[in-house]
């Protein structure tokens, strides 16, 4: 009996139940669930397929387990809500068109995908219609001769219909190079209005934002151009049979001419044969393209083969991402772009952009840069200077930002102007801006929780040569832009600049939080260090703020610091502008800092799971909950327990002075591992909690006494806060697993780090890369099935000899006692075939009893074991 695989269905819009039709049509799939934050739209659609149905794409994979996940939601709010549904068992992740807004963020989801062996395929289903199928095999086997000019033409604006055709032309261009492409847009929805070729006139569309009307040229080597017409003034052609389905493509070459319309059939009139050749088509073939699109999603899957739209494949999904963002690049700076184009741009929100105001794209609008190596012109007219802030977190201080930023004092032929960002949802607040704000200023407005985001789109619509950025709880100095200006005419080599920040502390909780900045950032402001990104007070030039890519909001608050270090990364030099101040009103309640600093874990964590762990530790440290996250697993807890168990119950044959100081250091390793196998990372919650609530009365109680033992309080109730938002990522969040890497030598300093449980982080001596295990540790490896001498080279750091109480284990199965060898600080021992070469992941267990407190040093914490630089799998000769 053939496989039936299992689907489901993220996003419940029209577009998502058209997919749910189309797997029934295409017959082999079972929907298993849907999934939508749209509560009225998820119960329908669970109730008409008869499937449960989940909030998210996690909540519905974790439930499920589909073989199958299609991804029907717009992409500005997919975001990073697939990656934690790639989950066991997922074989392909279905995503609609456009793949993701930028090409870098494309390229992390199809890495995710590959190192889970899950196809990711863009729907761009049109690949898969009669008709335009027709086209290609005509080009291809040169019907039309030697193709001169590609027109398409649609409806649908650019982001919503027009990426469609600029796929097929990207197809229908085959090998041949991008030279540039030239577009503009025009979003004067009355001018638009009065030509408009659809019945239901100009309309904006609130799914896929971009502008009304847009023209796009495409030149490519060997003299091809390509013309794309996207919006109200689209070219009908015949048959009509709605302004939706118009979509067009005409192909003229050197030996003739072919025509493709969606729902309309396919002509072509070529040199080799008489008269016009034509293949019908109808309105219900071009709709059964979803369907055939699953059809041969179901045969790659049965037979391992690729699909059509396996992104993987030809990367025809990415390109295509990178000329629409090419095509929003030559539109908003009026001139031509050429590849390559930055992969970190987010091409729907220029598309967002150039929608954003009415009348014809312009100079003066923000320039979007084509390349990083080729930085967007600044206009004459532009100011000198952009205020970006958001605006929502002011706690009470706007009227007094506004007064700052709108009050600056500078010299003639000087300019600058204020761009807010607001979520809108504040009535008062948004009329008080309104009112205070000038002509010259901006006023950006988007429902959105993340500030981050907020900044980011503010910063999109500035056009100021320099990006200011500043919190609402800030107060710029008068002179404050004229000296940023100064600064930056003083140092010309400069990109990016901290600006000088006087504090206003007004209780002593305020004065905490001064204290702890100012003990913080001691040294951010040399020369040389990277952590000058501030929102207090940071000036980045605006071409290199776009040129890397800008802020990453999804990191959230701790975007800041990913910028600084990107910056840094990238070669750009940043300084410290002392002239240009801002004073920085401190919060004077616990609340008002407190989900900053859980918005800011939050994002680390995130970050951590999406680089490598060698870069992040590079720049930001590796915080011991961390390092342990995969010990708070309830899996990787259960199995520590387990082997903490073997060691207690299989030490027969050793010392007893061995035997009992190992029992010891296995009954406290059990009773500390048994609460993570129960509850995972949440056991340690409740600790951490009245850590805080005893540091929080702790800094009560010397509020009035002592503000030096107040500072040592709030530290601990800092910390635990951030331990706190820590651990509640990590219970959310598991461990990402890959299989171990087969090798015989494992070097450990630069071993995978999700192969290794309970082990501390790397580190030197005399020169030699080691990791200390703790009491309990587990290495996990894949050796072939055989018989092995196993030598695991501790550098002598815990003697010469086997001074120490230790029990190993391969595979669960432990190493007899009288069978390891220590000499010249090298354990050895042989285990038989049978220990290894199974089915699971062979796997190295050490419990051992942790070196004693007498001899480490104060501040030591740690349950350090057994160093080890290498471990290593010799065969073993038959005799």
């Amino acid at each position: 009996m053939s496989e039936v695989f299992t689907a489901g269905l993220v996003g419940c819009g029209p577009r998502g139940l058209e997919h749910a039709e189309a797997l029934a049509k295409a017959g082999g799939f079972k929907l298993c669930g849907v999934a939508d934050p749209n509560g009225h739209a998820r119960s329908e659609a669970a109730q008409r397929f008869g499937v449960p149905g989940f909030p998210g794409a996690k909540e519905l994979a974790e439930a499920t387990r589909p073989q199958i996940l299609i991804a029907a939601t717009p992409p500005q709010v997919r975001g990073d809500a697939l990656l934690p549904a790639l989950g066991d068992g997922l074989r392909a992740l279905v995503v609609e068109k456009p793949l993701a807004p930028s090409v870098a963020e494309a390229k992390r989801l199809l890495a995710a995908c590959g190192a889970r062996g899950v196809k990711l395929l863009a729907v761009h289903q049109l690949r898969l219609c009669s008709e335009f199928d027709a086209l290609q095999r005509a080009l291809d086997e040169g019907q039309l001769g030697e193709p001169r000019v590609i027109r398409a033409s649609c409806h649908g604006n650019l982001p919503n219909q027009g990426i469609h055709l600029l796929d097929l032309i990207r197809r229908l261009a085959g090998a041949r190079k991008l030279l540039w492409i030239d577009a503009h847009a025009v979003r004067d929805a009355a001018a638009l209005d009065r030509f408009a070729t659809a019945e239901t006139g100009c309309a904006p569309d609130a799914q896929h934002p971009g502008p009304m009307w847009a023209r796009c040229e495409l030149a490519f080597e060997g003299g091809l151009r390509a013309e794309l017409s996207c919006g109200a003034l689209y070219a009908r052609g015949e048959p009509f049979v709605d302004d939706w389905l118009q979509k067009r493509i005409t192909v003229e070459g050197s030996e003739g001419f072919a025509e493709a319309l969606s729902a309309g059939g396919f002509r072509m009139l070529t040199a080799r044969a008489p008269g016009w050749q034509a293949q019908p088509g109808s309105l219900d073939d071009y709709r059964a393209a979803t369907a055939r699109f699953h059809e041969r999603l179901r045969v790659a899957l049965r037979e391992d083969t690729p699909h059509p739209c396996e992104a993987a494949e030809d990367g025809a999904a990415l390109e295509t991402l990178g000329w629409m963002a090419g095509c929003a690049s030559s539109a908003r700076e009026g001139r031509p772009a050429a590849p390559p184009f930055d992969e970190s741009f987010d091409a729907l929100d220029a598309w967002r952009l150039l929608s954003a105001a009415p009348g014809p794209a312009s100079p003066s609008a923000p320039a979007v840069p084509s390349a990083p190596a080729t930085p967007a012109r600044e206009p004459s007219a532009a100011p000198d200077v952009s205020f970006v802030v958001s605006v929502v977190d002011n706690r009470g201080n706007l009227a007094a930002c506004l007064k700052g930023l709108l009050g600056q004092q500078l010299r003639t032929g000087r300019r600058y102007e204020v761009v807010l960002a607001d979520h809108g949802r504040d009535a008062a607040r948004m009329a008080q801006m309104k009112e205070a704000l000038r002509p010259c200023d901006k006023l950006v407005v988007h429902d959105t929780d993340n500030e981050l985001e907020l900044y980011h789109r503010a910063a999109g619509a500035a056009s100021g040569r320099i990006l200011l950025l500043t919190e609402p709880h800030c107060i710029p100095e008068p002179d404050c832009v004229q000296e940023l200006i100064e600064h930056f005419e003083r140092h010309p080599e400069t990109d990016g600049v901290a600006l000088r920040s006087t504090p206003i502390a007004r209780n002593a909780m305020a004065r905490m939080e001064q204290r702890w900045f100012e003990a913080s950032v001691d040294g951010w402001n040399a020369p040389g260090n990277w952590r000058k990104v501030q929102l207090r007070g940071f000036a980045v030039k605006r071409r290199t703020y776009e040129a890397v890519g800008g802020l990453q909001f999804r990191y959230l608050r701790f975007a800041e610091w990913e910028f600084g270090a990107r910056l840094q990364r990238a070669g750009v030099r940043l300084g410290y502008a002392p002239g240009a101040a801002i004073r920085h009103i401190y919060p004077p309640t616990v609340p008002d800092f407190h989900p900053h600093v859980e918005d800011w874990i939050t994002g680390e964590c995130r970050y951590r799971d999406e680089v490598s762990a060698e870069q992040a530790e590079l720049y930001f440290g590796l915080p011991s909950d961390w390092n342990n996250r995969r010990s708070y697993e309830r899996a990787t807890a259960r199995r520590l327990c387990g082997l903490a168990w073997q060691a207690l119950c299989s030490g027969a044959g050793a010392p007893l002075r061995r035997r009992i100081g190992l029992a010891l250091a296995m009954v406290g390793a059990f009773a500390r591992k048994a609460p993570y196998a129960l509850w995972g990372a949440r056991a340690r919650r409740p600790g951490i909690a009245l850590g805080k609530a005893a540091a929080r009365l702790r800094m009560r109680a010397w509020q009035l006494i002592s503000e030096d033992r107040m500072a040592i309080a709030y530290w601990d109730f800092y910390l635990a806060v951030m331990d706190d938002a820590r651990m509640r990522y990590l219970a959310r969040h598991p461990a990402p697993r890959r299989a171990a890497p087969r090798t015989q030598h494992v070097d450990m300093a630069n071993y995978p780090g999700d192969c290794l449980e309970g082990f501390h982080p790397r580190e030197e001596s005399a020169g030699r890369a080691f990791r200390w295990s703790s009491e309990l540790a587990v290495l996990r490896v894949d050796v072939p099935a055989g018989a092995w001498k196993v030598s695991i080279d501790t550098g002598a750091l815990r003697g010469a000899g086997r001074d120490f109480s230790a029990a190993l284990f391969v595979n669960g199965r432990r190493v007899p006692d009288g069978g390891i060898r220590m000499a010249e600080g090298v354990l050895t021992f042989d285990i038989p075939e049978g220990f290894t070469g199974s089915a699971a992941p062979e796997w190295l267990g050490i419990a051992c009893r942790p070196l004693p407190r007498r001899v480490l040093a104060k501040d030591e914490r740690r349950k350090l074991g057994i160093p080890i630089a290498r471990v290593t799998f010799e065969p073993l000769k038959k005799e």
